[in-house]
C-alpha cells in the first residue's frame, strides 16, 4: 500500500473558496480513482494557508494509473483551471506505513468522533533523521509502542518512498485543543538563541523532572545568555503535565539518537580521509577554506589533477 500525501499552498485568503470548490469537483472525481484518507488544513503551528490531501492506493502502478485514467476525464480537465488560480505552490510525497502502524482509514472507523458536528484536531510531525537511522527509528517506537498508547492517540506512522529516505511522518489525533500538547504554553524558543545549547537543555531537563518554579529554572541559566531574565521567566509561566513532560523527554531522545548518529557518521568519514590528509592539509593554506569545505572538495573532485589543464602562464 502506498500513501501519496499532497500538500498544497493557497492564496492568502483563498482557503474557504478553494476547500468549498474541492469539496464540491475536485474530491468527487478523485475519489473515483484512490482512497481518501485525510483531508486537512493547517490551523497552527505551521505553515498557514495550506492544505494536505493524503490518498491510498495499493501501489505505484495503481496510482500512475490513476492519475492517467483522472487527467483523461473532461470534468477534470475543466475543474483545473477553476482550481489553479487559488495555488501557489504544490508538492507530493509518497510514503509507506510502518509494519506496526494502523492504516488511517481502519483507525477513522475504529474511532468514531463523539459528537461529528465537532472536528478532530490532527498533528502532523516530520522527522528528517540521519541516513541509515530510520531502521532504529521504528524498532524503538515499535519496542515503547504500549507506552506511547498511554499518552497519544496515533493514527499513522509513515516512512519515505522515495525522495528523503530519511523522513518519517507522524499523525496524531486529539480531541481538541485542551488535549493537544502545545497548551503547555511555554515560550522559552522565543527567547533563547538556541533551545538545545547548554542553559536551554538544562531546563527542559528540569521540567522534566517535574521542577517547574521559575525561579529556580532561571538559576540555571549561563553566564553568556543574553536575554532579559524577566523575559525568560514570563516564557516559563505554563502548565506542564505528565503529557508535556513524556513528549519533552520523547524528543530529547530522539534529539540525542541524531546526534549520536552524526557523531558516527563524522567518524567513518574522518576514517575515510587517512589517504587525503596532505591534500587536505594543502587545501587548507588557501584563504577561506575551513576543514569541512576541504574536505568536501577531495570527495567532490578528489586528488588527481590530470584531467584538469594547467592554466598556461
Amino acid at each position: 500500500m502506498i500513501y501519496d500525501m499532497r500538500t498544497y499552498a493557497l492564496r492568502p485568503g483563498g482557503g474557504p473558496g478553494y476547500v468549498a470548490l474541492f469539496g464540491a469537483k475536485g474530491l468527487p472525481l478523485l475519489s473515483r480513482h484512490a482512497t481518501l484518507v485525510g483531508d486537512f488544513h493547517v490551523e497552527t503551528g505551521g505553515l498557514l494557508n495550506h492544505v494536505v490531501h493524503v490518498w491510498r492506493c495499493e501501489g505505484r502502478a495503481e496510482r500512475q494509473a490513476g492519475r492517467a485514467a483522472l487527467m483523461a476525464e473532461p470534468d477534470w480537465r475543466g475543474f483545473l483551471p477553476e482550481a489553479m488560480p487559488h495555488l501557489l505552490e504544490q508538492r507530493s510525497d509518497l510514503l509507506r506505513l510502518a509494519a506496526f502502524s494502523l492504516d488511517p482509514v481502519a483507525w477513522t472507523a475504529a474511532h468514531p468522533r463523539p459528537d461529528a458536528a465537532l472536528p478532530r484536531l490532527y498533528e502532523l510531525r516530520t522527522y528528517h533523521l540521519a541516513p541509515g537511522a530510520v531502521p532504529a527509528m521504528l524498532a524503538a517506537y515499535e519496542r515503547h509502542a504500549a507506552v506511547f498508547a498511554r499518552h497519544l492517540d496515533l493514527v499513522a506512522y509513515w516512512t519515505a518512498d522515495g525522495g528523503d529516505l530519511g523522513r518519517v511522518v507522524y499523525l496524531w489525533a486529539y480531541a481538541d485543543h485542551a488535549e493537544d500538547a502545545g497548551d503547555a504554553n511555554l515560550k522559552l524558543s522565543s527567547e533563547l538563541t538556541n533551545i538545545m545549547g547548554v542553559s536551554g537543555r538544562a531546563i527542559i531537563e528540569a521540567l522534566i523532572e517535574r521542577q517547574t518554579d521559575p525561579e529556580h529554572l532561571l538559576t540555571l541559566l549561563q553566564r553568556g545568555v543574553k536575554a532579559w531574565p524577566e523575559k525568560i521567566k514570563a516564557a516559563l509561566m505554563g502548565r506542564i503535565t505528565d503529557r508535556h513532560r513524556f513528549l519533552l523527554r520523547l524528543h530529547l531522545r530522539q534529539i540525542d539518537a541524531q546526534d549520536a548518529a552524526l557523531a558516527d557518521i563524522d567518524t567513518e568519514v574522518d576514517r575515510g580521509l587517512d589517504p587525503f590528509r596532505e591534500a587536505v592539509k594543502l587545501l587548507r593554506s588557501i584563504p577561506g577554506v575551513s576543514e569541512l569545505t576541504a574536505q568536501v572538495i577531495v570527495s567532490e573532485i578528489g586528488t588527481d589533477m590530470s584531467g584538469f589543464r594547467p592554466q598556461a602562464i
